[in-house]
């Protein structure tokens, strides 16, 4: 007797069908794998999967047959036009030049974007040093770092030439050299010229300078004019000149130490300090022979301390005995 199947679909029983209307259906895709299927007249029901004679037909897939075991060997086709070099150790086909290597295609990007990069950032220092400007003059010294940049860019970019000429490689190259000679130019500058910065400490410095030596002329003349005894002069009023005017040149050299502590001047300036004493020394030459005082005393006399004058020119012993360092001295000044 022949098989008779029924289908369920859903809430509906469908069939009977025939094995050969069953495995039309899966052909179709009509029929699925789970879908329920009875083949005792739907008392009992399973997969349709479990139902192979529904399944296992040559009737469903048609395979392909198996391949022949040879020996493949892959063949790449390429054009006519493209080298190659498989590095045989052959010499070169005359009129086909070989392939580069592939890195020197990549040097040259990098050369490139590393020469920029080293250009670029090199402008900045540039043109703060050309313009002196105050607020970012520190950034300046950065020229020598991007200058590095710039050459390693320039020496890849050569490299790159060598082996592939022209494209990125090149342009790489002339950035390069701009670069460098952008970065060359800012570091010798700076090396070379001062700091702006420091302008106004050398402008109070040189103001400073400039009030010491005209208080020194005017101690020398006041102090002459003192010993000459001139007829018309009043010798009370002539002492409290020069005494006057020995404090004032003591005020000038201790401003002008502390405008100085912080240039390379400095030790040339606390050496004209012996200048000081020595102008010390002629006044209290001069107020013993022509008033029987004591520097002291005279100076006690206009209301003046001594402190600062001792407190110079004994700075000025211990250094020129080696007691301190002028660096201690500097120092000293640096805090006023």
């Amino acid at each position: 007797m022949t098989d008779q199947y029924l289908w369920r679909k859903g809430d509906r029983e469908l069939g009977p069908f025939q094995l050969s209307e069953m495995r039309k259906m899966v052909r179709s895709g009509a029929l699925g794998r789970f879908q329920n299927v009875s083949k005792d007249g739907g008392d009992t029901w399973s997969p349709a999967s479990s139902f192979a004679e529904i399944w296992e037909s040559t009737e469903l897939i048609t395979l392909p047959p198996p391949p022949l075991a040879v020996d493949w060997t892959p063949t790449i086709i390429v054009p006519a036009t493209t080298p190659i070099d498989l590095d045989l150790g052959l010499p070169p086909v005359s009129g086909v030049p070989p392939m580069p290597p592939t890195r020197a295609r990549g040097l040259g990007p990098a050369g490139f974007i590393t020469g920029t990069t080293g250009l670029v950032l090199a402008v900045a220092p540039f043109l703060i040093w050309v313009t002196r400007y105050e607020s970012g003059y520190a950034a300046v010294p950065l020229s020598f770092l991007f200058s590095a940049v710039s050459i390693t860019g320039l020496a890849m970019s050569a490299v790159a030439v060598r082996r592939r000429p022209g494209g990125f490689a090149t342009t790489g190259l002339i950035v390069g050299i701009c670069g460098c000679a952008l970065g060359l130019v800012t570091s010798l500058g700076w090396a070379v010229s001062h700091d702006p910065r420091e302008d106004w400490i050398r402008r109070q410095t040189a103001t400073s300078e400039a009030d010491v030596q005209l208080a020194r002329r005017d101690f020398t003349a006041t102090l002459r004019r003192y010993r000459d005894h001139l007829p018309d002069d009043d010798h009370t009023a002539a002492l409290e000149r020069v005494t006057k005017d020995l404090m004032v040149l003591t005020q000038a050299h201790k401003r002008l130490l502390i405008a100085a502590a912080s240039t390379p001047t400095f030790g040339e300036h606390f050496r004209k300090l012996d200048q000081l004493r020595t102008a010390y020394n002629s006044f209290r030459e001069a107020v013993k022979i022509q008033d029987d005082l004591t520097a002291q005393e005279a100076i006690d006399r206009i209301g003046q301390s001594v402190t600062t004058l001792k407190e110079l020119l004994d700075l000025l012993d211990l250094q020129q005995t080696r007691q301190i360092t002028m660096d201690s001295a500097q120092a000293k000044f640096r805090d006023y």
